[in-house]
């Protein structure tokens, strides 16, 4: 791995959750060195079978930091690195000499890297685990999902908060490394559950003084899940009109006219079918008409948008997948050659596998046979200015759309990078929803630009020679026709980082196909998961798989302008859908026989996955319960009752605080979950001083409170402080910067080439 992109750094990890092995797996699988640290104790957590993708491509000793000798083999690891990630609550960590302050004063080369439950700081960090069913009960996030079989909230099967964290994790530690490279000084990067969840979190949660119609319906609860049902029985997830296809129009000429009017009379009149499923009871019934393997062919040939709705799990013979190496044999020492999760990333040097999971202290003898030298270099490289912000003076072109694409560029903008986002002039096609297009948008100005016009080539030209980074999700058909592919780019601007977010990655028969979050959810199994045992499919409101898509696009390009740093070279980089959300079924994995290794399952009423980790009813409220197994027979005996269908009934008849008590006795953890989508969240001053809210001043909406800060970097500032840009709202602006004269901007103004917003 001499030629790998992170070659020479070293991370040590201490850690037992997935949140901090995801985020240290992700760089040691791009050239860093990771020594994961375990205590002796330990051992019986490698057997997770999540654990051999979590810990793969790292070396692993064992060490009891308690003892004075074992302690001091500790601190020649920590001198001989550049990052420490941990996910050690702040009090335990202050005990054990291993908070940011202390860490510091004796490691000034060290970048220390934290992920909790909540942000450090904050008064909960200490009380509430490492865990998502206590984040998301606690922050009301559990109540987004819409139930099925019932009120109240939703036990989230999808591990969101520990899949945004780690990533958040990963890129902040890069972000740090380059900020390092342009002289600034090593410091901390904190995240937590909480802010990897508050990610998906943000076209749903906001506060405006004067919301726009769109706004103030925000994400329609009442939208129904383009999902249907084939004549098999099998189900597909549809994200554009299917009345193109040659089944559906013989379906659709062969309905009488009664049953065009019965079908039209049940129409959901809601704002996404009437757009894009004028015949959506019609589309209903005909789906029945046929299996689902005939459907599928006969809607990907009109380039319909699609995909079946699958097992979790079954994504591992995905021969698109494998081409693009997101499925990847390993020999793993415990389970033998098995199928698992590959890089979700693509660039130069490869992003690769160094080796399985080792077992916890493989590499003992091999890491302290020889002394261990300090980290090579200053704490921070001697310079006049030292960036303020992790990607201060770092200039991004953001052409993306709809939400997986112009995510990545925002959360750059977070980080201090000056982001121009390049739209068509009739706008992203997510603007006719408010709601998700704030939740990806701030931190950048608009120009609307028609790049299919001639005339705007000179403008597209002098942005490109201006970027660091070029940005988008566009089909790379429709990017080679506007002249927006690498290969051309590149010709403008050698030096550019080129991400390019895709669905189903860079090769293989499917890498031109559309596709939409809906459709990865249903194929990598989290529909089926997410709706409980027995239940039909259920689309996930969070849409946290293009998510992910963005994250791992992020990943991708910080690694790309570390890399040319060291090179002096640009280069193209990839993420895409489809390996994201591969990644996120790591916690079951496929042995020799072909089978899947255990994992979790929801139950019916989607309220856990056991009676140790499940929301309870109580007469006044919700509580979620964390406890382990012998735990829960304590609790048990205390209540009176002899299993979880008596404790059910105990809670229904006592008050929250009652059961809160009960658990509590019992050894276990519980919270009371909140119910309030959002009202605690914005009204906590707790929350507002960890920089988890953020206020704008916004031209349409006036004030406008939304979801803030996802990382902490101490002595590194953010920008998290500009508000979600109207269509063209900067034009003018950007054309005077580039150096266009008024007269030329009002030309391109008035052939149609650029839109400037009337700004209120």
């Amino acid at each position: 791995m001499t030629d790998a992109v992170l070659t020479g750094i070293r991370i040590i990890e201490v850690s037992t959750t997935r949140a901090a092995a995801t985020a240290a797996m992700l760089l040691a699988e791009a050239g860093a060195d990771v020594i994961k640290v375990s205590a002796a104790a330990s051992r019986a957590a490698a057997v997770e079978p999540g654990f051999a993708v979590w810990d793969r491509s790292k070396r692993s000793v064992i060490l009891d930091l308690a003892q004075s000798g074992d302690r001091d083999r500790f601190d020649a690891l920590l001198r001989s690195a550049r990052v420490f990630v941990h996910d050690i609550p702040p009090r335990r960590a202050r005990q054990q000499g291993l908070d940011d302050e202390t860490l510091s004063a004796r490691f000034p080369r060290l970048i220390i890297t934290s992920i909790g439950g909540y942000p450090a700081g904050h008064p909960r960090a200490d009380d509430v685990p490492v865990h998502d069913a206590m984040v998301l009960a606690e922050s009301g996030l559990c109540t987004i999902p819409i139930a099925i079989n019932r009120a109240g909230p939703v036990y989230m099967r999808f591990p969101l908060g520990t899949s945004g964290a780690s990533y958040l994790a990963a890129c902040g530690i890069v972000a740090r490394l380059i900020a390092a490279q342009h002289g600034a000084p090593a410091g901390s990067v904190r995240t937590s559950l909480l802010q990897g969840a508050l990610i998906p979190a943000a076209m749903h949660w906001y506060r405006a003084e004067r919301p726009t119609e769109s706004l103030q319906a925000g994400m329609p609860r009442n939208e129904p899940d383009t999902i249907f049902q084939c004549s098999d029985g099998q189900w597909i997830h549809v994200m554009s009109c299917p009345d193109g296809a040659d089944l559906m129009q013989a379906g659709l000429a062969q309905m009488s006219d009664a049953d065009r009017e019965r079908c039209r009379k049940l129409h959901p009149r809601t704002p996404f079918t009437t757009r894009s499923f004028p015949n959506w009871q019609a589309n209903v019934e005909i789906f029945q008409r046929h299996a689902r393997e005939p459907w599928l062919s006969s809607l990907r040939a009109a380039d319909v948008a699609v995909d079946g709705v699958e097992p979790l799990g079954k994504i591992y013979f995905d021969e698109q997948a494998r081409i693009n190496g997101y499925v990847v044999a390993v020999d793993d020492p415990v389970r033998g050659r098995t199928l698992q999760p590959g890089p979700p990333i693509s660039m130069t040097p490869a992003i690769r596998i160094r080796n399985p999971a080792p077992r916890p202290g493989t590499h003992q003898d091999e890491v302290f046979a020889t002394s261990l030298s300090d980290v090579d270099g200053p704490a921070s490289l001697a310079t006049t200015h030292p960036p303020q912000q992790p990607l201060a003076g770092l200039k991004v072109l953001d052409f993306g759309s709809f939400l997986a694409g112009p995510l990545g560029p925002m959360l750059l903008a977070d980080l201090g990078a000056t982001v121009i986002k390049v739209e068509m002039t009739s706008g992203d096609p997510m603007r006719w929803l408010d709601a998700a297009f704030v939740g990806c948008q701030r931190g950048k100005r608009s120009l609307a630009l028609s790049i299919k016009d001639p005339a705007s080539k000179a403008v597209l030209e002098r942005l490109v020679r201006w970027s660091d980074v070029v940005h988008h999700n566009q089909r790379l058909t429709a990017a080679r026709k506007l002249g927006l592919d690498y290969e051309t780019l590149a010709t403008m601007n050698p030096d550019i980082v080129y991400c390019h977010v895709s669905s189903y990655g860079p090769l293989g028969p499917r890498k031109d196909w559309p596709g939409y979050d809906q459709m990865f959810q249903s194929s990598c199994g989290w529909e089926l998961e997410s709706a409980g045992g027995g239940n039909a499919p259920r689309w996930v409101r969070f849409g946290m798989l293009d998510h992910q898509c963005a994250l791992a696009s992020v990943l991708a390009t910080l690694l790309g302008l570390y890399m040319r740093h060291k090179t002096g070279k640009g280069q193209a980089v990839t993420s895409s859908l489809l390996g994201a959300s591969v990644l996120t079924v790591g916690e079951t994995i496929v042995r020799p026989d072909g089978s899947l290794t255990p994992y979790p399952q929801l139950d019916s009423m989607q309220l856990g996955i056991g009676p140790h980790d499940r929301m309870y009813q109580c007469r006044d409220g919700w509580i979620e319960v964390l406890a382990a197994a012998d735990r829960m027979q304590e609790i048990y005996a205390a209540a009176g009752v002899d299993d979880v269908s008596g404790l059910a009934r105990w809670m229904a008849q006592a008050c929250v605080s009652d059961a809160l008590a009960l658990v509590r006795h019992g050894g276990a953890q519980a919270v009371q979950i909140a119910l309030d989508d959002g009202h605690s969240f914005f009204a906590s001053e707790d929350n507002r001083r960890s920089g988890l809210i953020a206020q704008y001043s916004h031209p349409l909406y006036g004030r406008f409170e939304h979801v803030g800060r996802f990382w902490d970097f101490g002595n590194l500032q953010q920008n998290v402080g500009r508000a979600p840009p109207l269509l063209g709202q900067h034009s003018c602006e950007i054309l005077r910067e580039f150096s266009f004269t008024d007269a030329e901007i009002d030309a391109l103004i008035a052939s149609g080439t650029v839109v400037q917003a009337a700004v209120p």
